[in-house]
């Protein structure tokens, strides 16, 4: 590679660097000596430029062994690179990597990874990696690079991070796996083709563009802009012939040449590298598995055909032996082999058993919750409604609000398993219960109180449900099929299933709607406007020609034929000089 070339020169060069030294130095003692003690002048100063030489020498070997060192330094330690992924939006079949060497692009769209293995993961993601010259050197051509086992190295770098940016980068439910079809959908992207284009309606650009950074370059101070998106004008688009300058920044903050470049922050993620060894350690294991497999079949066809060979030689023998048959290696090697491939499968099946438990006990865990937060709510509510009655209290409703609190306790607290068999608790009457209904009460089966953070955490709830129904109420729009008055009083579980995206859709356009009829309106009280005004002018000048006899009395007769501001003075002056009447 270059960088060992360039090892190579420099250590090159510190070995003629100290052959210098070591024959400039001989030389200054050389000279020392045959002067000695005495010596004339221009002796004493060649001796002193000798030994001027010598000492600059040896401070020129000892910086070219610094450097030769510190090159030999940076061969063995390990190289980061940094890889940037990203998603592109507005074209998703364009994808891959973009590999540059110092700045300089070799590569365009190279898929690496999962985007080889022609499934939808890792489609629609781009990656940029810039590799210097340690570690890898291109071509002549800068077509490719030179060094290939150490451009493969980089591709399944590539890979492994693109699996681990494809986790966590939103496009996939990391708990289910799915969801790649309903995130392209959002864009505008409806089929399972890749190569397709996206959905050119108004709505789906507007959420593109509102996803996708756009930067332009100022022509004068060269320093790159990133524009803000408008809603005013979703689809605008900047012609690369015209000039643009930091002043046609609409952004105030950087729209003057004299403020710094904008730096984008780009998030940063280490790999988990335990999955990957564990993958590499199954192929390993994969690959003995066929390695043993394929010597024991080659001993047995040795063994065979040394048997063969045996009997050819001694028919007798084997005569006599007819009735011992030889041990069938290869039915041996099946069998292990199906023995193997059994084990695993049992083991898959453990485990994807455990998964459904675990799961299922997640999923009776969340409903048995569900079931006390609204038995609890359900209490609260009834005792509140027995505060605002004020009515003294009967033995009725005493005998009441123990039933309901002993069937609240035993209900509800216990095991898991009893809580996954016992059926689900009946609705409570407000004003009588039945003698049968009383349940004793034991020690075993009651529930404690609940945690502070228990509390808090359903107070927060509470305040957010709260909130985005009174957003909710105040956001409706007309079109709307349901009523303010049902929206503020929904329950959690709908406000769970409510479709914000699609309200929100309808609010949008029915505030548009709005905006044009306020836009229709203003435009005719500006058509009105200029008619009132042209009206106004003709008043104006027949009042002029009406007044133009009465203008005998004025300098200049000539200006005032023409019409002006100045008519309502003038009407005022004619009046006055007609009735003769002082000044007002």
């Amino acid at each position: 590679a270059r960088s060992e070339k360039e090892t190579h020169e420099a250590e090159k060069k510190c070995r003629i660097a100290e052959e210098r030294a070591r024959e400039a130095e001989s030389d200054a003692r050389n000279l020392e000596t045959r002067i000695g003690d005495g010596g004339s002048k221009e002796e004493r100063m060649e001796l002193r430029r000798a030994q001027q030489h010598a000492v600059d020498c040896r401070r020129d070997c000892d910086v070219l062994k610094k450097l030769a060192a510190r090159k030999r330094k940076s061969l063995k330690e390990p190289k980061a690179l940094k890889f940037t992924f990203g998603l592109n939006i507005q074209n998703r079949k364009c994808f891959g990597m973009f590999i540059y060497n110092c700045s300089r692009l070799i590569k365009m769209y190279e898929r690496v990874g999962p985007q080889l293995e022609g499934g939808c993961s890792g489609v629609g993601v781009i990656g940029i990696v810039n590799v210097p010259y340690l570690v890898l050197e291109p071509t002549h051509n800068k077509q490719d690079f030179a060094d290939a086992k150490e451009y493969k190295h980089l591709l399944r770098a590539l890979g492994e991070h693109l699996h681990h940016y494809w986790q966590i980068c939103g496009v996939v439910d990391p708990r289910t796996g799915s969801g790649v079809r309903n995130f392209w959908a959002e864009f505008g992207y409806f089929t399972n083709k890749w190569t397709e284009e996206p959905a050119a309606d108004l709505k789906y650009v507007k959420k593109r563009n509102m996803k996708t950074l756009q930067w332009q370059q100022c022509d004068r101070c060269l320093k790159w802009r990133m524009i803000p998106f408008s809603m005013k004008d979703p689809q605008a688009t900047f012609d690369s012939t015209e000039e643009w300058t930091c002043q046609k920044n609409p952004d105030i903050n950087f729209n003057k040449c004299t403020v710094a470049e904008q730096q984008l922050k780009i998030q940063m993620s280490n790999i988990n590298h335990k999955p990957f060894e564990e993958k590499k350690k199954a192929v390993e294991a994969a690959r003995e598995r066929k390695k043993s497999t394929e010597t024991v079949k080659r001993n047995s066809s040795i063994s065979e055909g040394r048997s063969r060979m045996d009997s050819e030689e001694m028919p007798s023998r084997r005569q006599s032996k007819r009735s011992s048959s030889p041990p069938d290696i290869f039915s041996k090697a099946d069998a292990m082999y199906k023995e193997q491939n059994l084990r695993l499968k049992e083991k898959a099946a453990k485990q994807k058993e455990m998964e459904r438990k675990k799961k299922q006990m997640a999923a009776e865990k969340e409903r048995q919750e569900r079931l006390e937060r609204q038995e609890r709510q359900r209490l609260q509510a009834e005792t509140a409604a027995r505060k605002r009655r004020k009515t003294p209290s009967s033995s009725e409703e005493e005998s009441e609000e123990e039933v309901v609190e002993q069937k609240y306790k035993n209900g509800f607290a216990g095991s898991s398993r009893r809580a996954a068999t016992s059926p689900a608790l009946p609705a409570f009457q407000s004003k009588k219960v039945k003698p049968e209904h009383k349940v004793i009460t034991s020690s075993n089966h009651i529930e404690k109180e609940p945690s502070k953070e228990v509390v808090n955490l359903k107070k927060i709830q509470n305040k957010l449900a709260e909130s985005l129904r009174l957003s909710l109420h105040y956001f409706s729009p007309p079109s709307w099929p349901t009523k303010k008055e049902d929206l503020i009083n929904l329950d959690l579980d709908k406000l769970l299933e409510f479709p914000l995206n699609n309200f929100f859709d309808t609010y949008e356009k029915n505030l548009t709607e709005l905006i044009g009829q306020y836009q229709e309106h203003a435009s005719t009280a500006e058509k009105r406007a200029e008619a009132a005004d042209e009206k106004l002018h003709n008043v104006r000048k027949l009042v002029m020609q009406l007044l133009k006899p009465s203008l005998s009395f004025t300098q200049d007769s000539e200006e005032n034929e023409e019409i002006g501001d100045n008519v309502d003075e003038i009407l005022a002056a004619v009046v006055k000089e007609t009735n003769k009447l002082p000044d007002t």
